[in-house]
């Protein structure tokens, strides 16, 4: 039986009596039957007889050991230094040391930061605040079949390409030594919306692609989708008005070749979209752009008399049966008219003649213009029984309709010259700059 205790190197191990001096104590050669290892503070106390043969003996040496258990929860992190000592034989002790690497385990990631809606065809970043002992993150995206990514940064960038859907981001952290992964975050959702539809129409078709059109040619185009905003540009050609708008009027000008229309548009989640629609332009003019003049309270009148057709729409809309030069409008109707004009094959619409302020007839019979006296030889006097504004202007008709003076007026009370006109009557339409039209009529003796 061993009855004393000899101190080696630091720890203590049984060793035989005086009366036997043939008891030997050594230490093994390195690993030949102790095996080092490294394990997670994560997880449950495992037996220490795997690592040591033969098994059983004394372990000692780490505040972990629990009889042949090692605790990685109980233990230090970093290398922790064990002991194995056990007999062989009689009166021999063998002793042998190995390493326990304890790594701390990866804490879980917490939530993630970024857009939940996205464009498809855009890229996006999406952050994690760093999770404690990670040297490594892991991500996953259920609505892509693309693999897992790894990055060192607790920073991804997705680029959502067409194989992309909605689906949740998850992430989870990893480190070099410890393997095992940490807790992953929740799912962050992200709903992948499509690009905008664009398809740019025009009063002529619906569908084309290119269009021929003459020289000169004014054209009123419009996005068939209702979106939030629009952008337009014209290559070789002139927006006039405001290019920001659904709808958009194009002068192509005085230069045969190509052009093209682009409209750039968002839709109300801020996905962008686009269109094209190409342009030759001919080489045969059209007439000039007609203009649209009120006559009396309700009757629209071309301005342009020196062409073979008229045509007159309604919101883009044709007017069945109204191919004349006038049209009795309804002007309680807030959509925009307008009339194409056309001279051979080639054709021109005007801009559009609105009523934003529909009146009732009362109030139109009240938009009057005094004129005195009435028949009249050589000059007449005018004055408007309402507000009249500094800078108007006045359109004078001969009883077919056309145009035979227009004028611009400065003042309230006016004088119009009429001895170079034909005797007849005379129909006078006064524009007050502000909306307001006045209308009379004069006869010339």
């Amino acid at each position: 039986m061993l009855t004393a205790i000899i101190l080696i190197t630091g720890f203590s191990v049984a060793a035989s009596p005086a009366s036997k001096p043939s008891c030997s104590l050594y230490r093994t050669s390195a690993d030949t039957v102790c095996r080092d290892s490294t394990v997670c503070k994560k997880g449950d106390p495992f037996n220490l007889n795997l690592l040591c043969q033969p098994a059983g003996g004394i372990y000692y040496g780490s505040a972990a050991i629990l009889g042949d258990q090692f605790n990685p929860v109980a233990a230090n992190t970093g290398a922790n230094m064990v002991y194995h000592g056990f007999t062989t034989g009689a009166d021999t002790i063998k002793v042998c040391s190995f390493n326990i690497m304890v790594a701390d385990t990866v804490s879980p990631a917490g939530s993630i930061s970024g857009a939940d809606a996205v464009c498809r065809g855009t890229a996006q970043q999406y952050s994690v605040a760093p999770v404690e002992h990670a040297t490594a993150y892991f991500w996953s995206f259920s609505g892509s079949a693309m693999a897992d990514s790894m990055t060192t940064a607790p920073v991804i960038t997705l680029f959502f390409d067409p194989s992309f859907s909605s689906g949740a981001l998850t992430v989870y952290g990893m480190n070099d030594i410890c393997m095992y992964p940490g807790i992953p975050s929740a799912g962050f959702f992200i709903r992948v919306n499509q690009p905008s539809v664009a398809t740019i129409r025009n009063e002529y078709d619906t569908l084309s692609i290119t269009d021929d059109i003459c020289k000169n040619s004014r054209v009123h185009y419009y996005v068939f989708e209702v979106l939030e905003k629009y952008r337009w540009v014209a290559m070789n050609g002139k927006i006039a008005g405001d290019s920001s708008l659904r709808q958009v009027t194009v002068d192509w000008g005085p230069r045969a070749g190509n052009g093209s229309l682009t409209v750039q548009v968002e839709d109300n989640q801020g996905c962008m979209g686009s269109a094209v629609r190409d342009v030759h332009v001919l080489d045969t003019p059209a007439p000039d752009p007609p203009g649209i003049w009120l006559f009396g309270h309700n009757l629209l009148v071309c301005s342009d008399s020196a062409v073979n057709s008229y045509q007159w729409y309604n919101d883009n809309v044709v007017i069945q049966g109204a191919t004349k030069r006038y049209y009795p409008a309804d002007t309680n109707n807030r959509n925009c008219y307008t009339v194409q004009t056309c001279l051979d094959a080639c054709c021109n619409r005007s801009d559009p003649f609105c009523f934003h302020y529909p009146a009732s007839a009362g109030e139109l019979s009240a938009r009057s213009l005094v004129i005195f006296p009435n028949p009249a030889t050589d000059r007449i006097q005018l004055r408007t029984n309402s507000p009249m504004q500094l800078h108007g202007h006045l359109y004078i008709f001969n009883s077919f309709g056309a145009l035979v003076k227009d004028m611009e007026i400065t003042a309230c009370d006016f004088q119009i010259d009429l001895t170079l006109f034909g005797s007849g009557l005379y129909n006078l339409v006064y524009s007050d700059g502000s909306g307001g039209c006045y209308a009379a009529k004069v006869i010339k003796l």
